[in-house]
C-alpha cells in the first residue's frame, strides 16, 4: 500500500492539502497545470470552467450532484485526464 503525503495550503481555515495536477483531454498534447485542493471525500472532481474551455473540451452528459450543503444541482460531464504525478485518471463516457 502507498502512502502519499502532500502540502498545505495555509491560506485556508482549516488549512487544507493541495497538489500539483495536470488535466489534458486525453487526445492532444493540449494541457493545464494547476493546483488543486485534495477533498478525500468527495464523490465528484471539479475542474475550473476555464480550463476546460481552454482545452476545448465539449461536455458529454449531464448528472445531479448534491452539495455540501444538500442543495441538488444540475452538472456536465467533461471527458478529462487527470494527472498527479504518476497517478492518471481517464474520464470518459
Amino acid at each position: 500500500m502507498n502512502v502519499y503525503s502532500y502540502d498545505y495550503d495555509f491560506a485556508y481555515i482549516p488549512s487544507a492539502p493541495i497538489v500539483e495536477l495536470r488535466v489534458t483531454d486525453g487526445h492532444t498534447a493540449l494541457s493545464v497545470s494547476l493546483i488543486a485542493l485534495i477533498d478525500t471525500g468527495a464523490d465528484a472532481t471539479m475542474v475550473p470552467i476555464a480550463v476546460l474551455e481552454r482545452l476545448k473540451i465539449e461536455p458529454i452528459d449531464s448528472r445531479f450532484l448534491r452539495t455540501v450543503t444538500g442543495m441538488r444541482s444540475v452538472v456536465d460531464l467533461y471527458p478529462v485526464t487527470i494527472e498527479i504525478g504518476s497517478f492518471v485518471s481517464r474520464i470518459s463516457k
